[in-house]
C-alpha cells in the first residue's frame, strides 16, 4: 500500500515539476489573464495557457489548459485535460476531466470520469463524478456523489456522500460520515483496521492490511502508467505551445525516415557523453561542456514525445500543425505507447525503440534545418 501511495505522489511531483517548466519556459509569451465570456461561445478545441485562466463561457469540444489558477466556470460540452496551481470547477463538464494541480476543487457535476493527481482534492456537495473518481492525493475531501467505481490512494479520505460504484481505498485515515457510503463493494488498505462502519457498505467489506515488504501490483503499475502519461502530456503540451510547427516537423521526420532517426538517436546517446568528457579536460572546454550536457539531458528528456505525437498523427490521420489537433494525437500516441510498454519483454523493446527514436529524430531534423539555412545564406 505504501508503494501504491508512493507511486502516486511520484506521478504528482513529476506533474508539479512540469508544471513549473511550463510557466517558467513559457512566461514571457503568455498572457496573464485569458478568458472566455459569460456569453461567449467556443466551437473545437480550446487550448490556452495563461497564469490565469476562466472559462465562463460554453466550449463545444474539448478543453486543454496549462496555468497558475484554472476556473472553469462555464459549460464544457467535452473532455477536459489541465495542468496548474490550482482548478476550479464551478460548471458542468459533459465529459470526463483529467487534472493535474496541488489543488483541485470541483463544485459543478462532471458527467464522465475524474482522473485526479493532487496535493488535495475537494467535492462539494454539488459536484460529482458520474462515471467514477481515479485519483492520487494527499486529503481527500468528497461531499459530492460518485457514480461509478472509485480508486483512490491518499493519506486522509473523508467521505460524506455515495460511491455507487466498487471502491478500493489505499489511506491511512477513512472517515466515513453524514451521507458517506458505498453503494457496492469496499476494499481499503490501511495500517488501522475497522475504519469503515460494515452498516455503511451494501457490498462486501474487505480490509487489507499492508505487507511489511514492497512488491510492484497491478495497482502500483497502473498508478505509474497514469500520472507519467498525464505528466508526458503537460510538457507535450508546452513544446506544442512554444514551437507548434517543429515539433510537428519532429515527429514527421519520424515518419520520413525511421531507420536514421533510429540510428541517429543511437549515436546521440553514445557519443555525446564521450564528447562532454573529453571537453571537461581542457579548462576552457568546460563551460561548453556544461551548456552541451544541459542539452543533452533536455534532448533525452523530451525525445519520446515526438514518437507519441507521430504515432497519434498517424492514427488521427492528421497533418495539421495547430496546436488543438496535435494536443488530441499527442494524448492517442502517448496513450499507445503506454499500453505497448506493459508488454511483457516487447514492452522494453518498444520503449528503448521509441526512445532512441523521438531523440534521434530531434537531432537529424535539426542539423537538417541548420543545413539548410546555411545553404541559403550561402547563395545569398
Amino acid at each position: 500500500m505504501k508503494k501504491l501511495i508512493l507511486a502516486m505522489q511520484v506521478g504528482l511531483v513529476a506533474l508539479v515539476l512540469a508544471v513549473m517548466t511550463f510557466g517558467v519556459a513559457h512566461a514571457a509569451e503568455t498572457q496573464k489573464l485569458v478568458t472566455l465570456g459569460k456569453d461567449e461561445v467556443f466551437d473545437g478545441f480550446f487550448v490556452r495557457a495563461g497564469s490565469i485562466i476562466k472559462v465562463n463561457g460554453t466550449v463545444n469540444g474539448d478543453v486543454f489548459l496549462a496555468g497558475q489558477d484554472i476556473t472553469l466556470a462555464g459549460r464544457i460540452n467535452g473532455n477536459v485535460y489541465a495542468a496548474a496551481q490550482t482548478i476550479t470547477i464551478k460548471g458542468e463538464v459533459t465529459g470526463s476531466v483529467h487534472l493535474a494541480a496541488a489543488r483541485v476543487d470541483v463544485s459543478a457535476p462532471v458527467d464522465g470520469t475524474g482522473l485526479v493527481a493532487a496535493s488535495d482534492l475537494e467535492v462539494a456537495k454539488e459536484g460529482s463524478f458520474g462515471r467514477g473518481l481515479v485519483s492520487g492525493v494527499s486529503t481527500a475531501d468528497i461531499a459530492g456523489k460518485v457514480g461509478g467505481p472509485m480508486y483512490l490512494g491518499a493519506s486522509t479520505v473523508n467521505l460524506e456522500n455515495e460511491v455507487t460504484g466498487s471502491a478500493t481505498i489505499g489511506a491511512e485515515q477513512i472517515v466515513v460520515s453524514g451521507d458517506g457510503k458505498f453503494g457496492n463493494d469496499l476494499k481499503y488498505y490501511s495500517d488501522t483496521k475497522d475504519q469503515v462502519a460494515k452498516e455503511k457498505v451494501a457490498g462486501q467489506l474487505t480490509y487489507v492490511k499492508p505487507q511489511a515488504e514492497t512488491r510492484t501490483n497491478a495497482a502500483t503499475v497502473l498508478a505509474s502508467v497514469i500520472y507519467g502519461l498525464l505528466a508526458s502530456l503537460v510538457l507535450g503540451l508546452t513544446l506544442l505551445y512554444l514551437a507548434p510547427r517543429s515539433t510537428a516537423a519532429v515527429a514527421d521526420y519520424i515518419q520520413r525516415k525511421p531507420f536514421v532517426a533510429v540510428a541517429s538517436g543511437f549515436g546521440f546517446v553514445i557519443l555525446v557523453p564521450l564528447a562532454v568528457i573529453f571537453t571537461f579536460v581542457t579548462v576552457i572546454g568546460i563551460p561548453l561542456a556544461v551548456v552541451v550536457g544541459l542539452l543533452y539531458g533536455v534532448t533525452l528528456f523530451v525525445g519520446e514525445l515526438f514518437v507519441a505525437l507521430w504515432v497519434g498523427r498517424t492514427l488521427l490521420k492528421t497533418t495539421d500543425s495547430k496546436v488543438g489537433a496535435n494536443a488530441l494525437a499527442l494524448l492517442a500516441g502517448l496513450v499507445v505507447l503506454a499500453a505497448l510498454k506493459l508488454i511483457p519483454v516487447g514492452g522494453v523493446f518498444v520503449a528503448l525503440l521509441a526512445f532512441f527514436a523521438g531523440v534521434g529524430a530531434l537531432v537529424a531534423r535539426s542539423i537538417e534545418r541548420i543545413s539548410a539555412v546555411h545553404r541559403s545564406q550561402s547563395r545569398a
